[in-house]
């Protein structure tokens, strides 16, 4: 089964929020890439090194996920299997296998403001700004 990412999760289970600090938790991430939290922390502790310090912070923070974590993440969902490759993941990770990938790009579009499509009930009697992409 080929796999698709995009900002409704990877089996297209809808999921649309605007998050303009474009930092994201735990539960998030996981409906993003449709696993548990577990596996989100799981992945978080086994990639440590290629991870923002926000995705594994100090006893008693929160984890938060940045926009190139989630690309990461991403890569690393595609790879992951019940019983992973660990080295061939981090070899894709370290030859930046995860910065050339459509699949990838477009799924980090999609949670971007900036890329977001205007909303069909907006039209040319609309009296507002569109800043950032937003309404």
């Amino acid at each position: 089964m080929e796999q698709t990412l995009h900002a409704r999760g990877l089996r297209g289970k809808s999921y649309c929020m605007i998050n303009y600090s474009m930092k994201y938790g735990v539960s998030e991430v996981a409906i993003f890439f449709d696993v548990d939290r577990n596996t989100v922390k799981r992945w978080a502790n086994l990639f440590i090194d290629y991870l923002s310090s926000s995705a594994n912070p100090i006893k008693g923070e929160s984890r938060q996920y940045t926009i190139d974590d989630l690309r990461i993440l991403a890569y690393i969902s595609i790879y992951w299997e019940d019983d992973p490759d660990l080295v061939s993941i981090k070899y894709g990770l370290n030859s930046n296998n995860h910065l050339e990938n459509d699949l990838i790009d477009n799924f980090i579009i999609g949670l971007t403001p900036l890329f977001r499509n205007m909303p069909d009930d907006i039209d040319e009697s609309w009296r507002g700004v569109v800043l950032g992409g937003e309404f």
